[in-house]
């Protein structure tokens, strides 16, 4: 029984590895090559900030939150020609990547949103870029967060 097991033991572990271990690189690029994509030309037709987007529209547009306002959208129409590319909305505060929300474009007129959640200690300006798949910078805009104002109780 030790010998059975002394044998089949190491063919079993050879057995492991062959399974696991991926076949070749040239098989994987072979099955993975895409046919080659006309570019896609984009266009940013309009930007705007927001409090919310109710079917897909803007709502509440503004360039200036007070520091409660717990979201701001970003709101893009895009136009392009061509097969779907993936761009990105890259939110910025004081020089600093906060996210990078990734979203696809086909051709023909889109709109394209994404939000950012702002801490309410997290005033003064924000930017966000408009990037393609190559960090092309597409378009970007910006807006503010200021302090929230304290209510004053008059003495008399």
């Amino acid at each position: 029984m030790k010998l059975i097991i002394k044998l089949i033991f190491p063919l079993y572990i050879v057995f492991l590895f062959a399974v696991a271990r991926p076949q070749s690189d040239s098989i994987g690029e072979d099955t993975l090559k895409v046919e080659s994509k006309k570019p896609v030309e984009l266009r940013i037709g309009q930007m705007k900030f927001c409090g919310d987007v109710v079917e897909k529209e803007p709502v509440a547009v503004d360039t200036v939150f007070s520091s409660d306002v717990g979201k701001v959208y970003f709101w893009s129409r895009i136009f392009g020609q061509g097969n779907d590319v993936s761009i990105f909305h890259v939110w910025n505060y004081k020089g600093r990547q906060e996210s990078k929300v990734p979203m696809t474009v086909d051709g023909g007129g889109y709109r394209a949103f994404s939000f950012q959640s702002i801490g309410q200690n997290q005033t003064g300006r924000w930017t966000v870029y408009v990037i393609d798949e190559d960090n092309n910078v597409l378009a970007k805009s910006t807006f503010r967060i200021k302090p929230k104002e304290k209510l004053s109780v008059d003495s008399e």
